[in-house]
């Protein structure tokens, strides 16, 4: 009789494996397609102030600089390359 061991899947996401990838993620947001952003705004009643807010990030929206697993790997990205904001992605 041959037995066959089925692979063991992590619960903790520490224990996971690094991401496969292969996929290179922008530095400015490090994959998650969000940065906080500060915005000014200005009430009708008052004084000018600021509000912190998440927004999806301008360097990487549409380039595709994030983890494009199904599903998305929860796994350490520190050897994933990362692309600093200005750069335009290779073709």
């Amino acid at each position: 009789m041959s037995e066959s061991a089925e692979p063991t899947r992590a619960t903790d996401p520490g224990d996971e494996p690094p991401c496969p990838g292969p996929h290179q993620m922008c530095r400015g947001c490090t994959g998650t397609r969000l940065v906080a952003i500060t915005a000014l705004y200005v009430p009708r009643s008052g004084p000018a102030g600021e509000m912190s807010s998440l927004t999806l990030c301008r360097a990487c929206e549409g380039r595709g600089f994030f983890c494009r697993r199904t599903p998305q790997c929860r796994g350490p990205h520190g050897s994933t390359p990362m692309l600093s904001p200005g750069e335009t992605p290779p073709v």
